[in-house]
């Protein structure tokens, strides 16, 4: 079979009928696999995926999202419970900026958990930061009144514990300027 093939100089518009050699024909059982194999690849996605899930099956974090949005979605009360906690929660955080503005004293609203040492250095105490702090902290405690479970979703799934993991991720308060207090 003659096929077109580039000139030895490679030039587009210089072409040459040349033969090709044909492979041999591999056995029928075989075909391509014994050619070519992607296990290292696909072995290479996995660990990347359980890397950044943190080894929890990301099909078992699609259903756990899915059970809390769809039952979420049908609680109209719980909708309007988690808007008002986020709008208390706006008008606290609004009320300590104003007086944090006057005087270093205002009592902060949120105060993280004893087992967070994400805001123990004492700069996280002083203006701007203590904003930055208090800001966290506040949808910190709406997502975990978001996440509680809502009637309906099956029990001890993972929902809760894969949007904390998200949020943290998402809203890390060691971005590059304040890492080095932590």
């Amino acid at each position: 079979m003659d096929v077109l093939l580039p000139s030895k100089q490679f030039e587009h518009d210089n072409w040459e009928a040349g033969p090709v050699a044909q492979p041999a024909p591999l056995p029928v059982d075989q075909g391509l696999a014994a050619l070519y194999s992607f296990e290292t690849l696909d072995r290479v996605a996995r660990a990347t995926t359980a890397r950044v899930t943190q080894g929890v099956s990301p099909h078992a974090q699609m259903a756990a999202l899915l059970d809390w949005t769809t039952h979420l979605s049908r609680a109209p009360g719980r909708q309007i419970e988690l808007t008002l906690k986020a709008l208390v929660s706006c008008t606290a955080l609004a009320h300590f900026a104003a007086h944090n503005f006057v005087s270093d004293a205002a009592e902060r609203p949120f105060e993280p958990t004893p087992s967070d040492r994400r805001f123990s250095d004492a700069a996280w105490r002083t203006f701007p930061f203590v904003l930055f702090e208090q800001a966290f902290l506040a949808q910190e405690n709406w997502w975990k009144a978001a996440t509680h479970e809502v009637r309906g979703m099956t029990p001890n799934n993972a929902a809760r514990a894969w949007l904390h993991c998200l949020h943290d991720f998402m809203a890390q308060p060691d971005h590059r300027g304040s890492r080095y207090f932590l």
